[in-house]
């Protein structure tokens, strides 16, 4: 992976942070913003490719 600086709205930070300790109780372990982050990117990522396949 590379690194990757971004400036985001502070709703979306909070949103992060909330979403992040949400899945760390949930997981009972430790689940960085990145992580998170990661997944959503992801998650779009892939519902862009599929729209582009059709």
């Amino acid at each position: 992976m590379k690194p990757w600086t971004i400036r985001m709205p502070d709703e979306i930070l909070e949103w992060l942070r909330e979403r992040a300790a949400m899945e760390s109780i949930r997981q009972k372990k430790n689940v960085s913003m990145n992580t998170i982050a990661v997944e959503v990117l992801t998650k779009a990522m892939e519902k862009d490719k599929k729209k582009k396949g059709r």
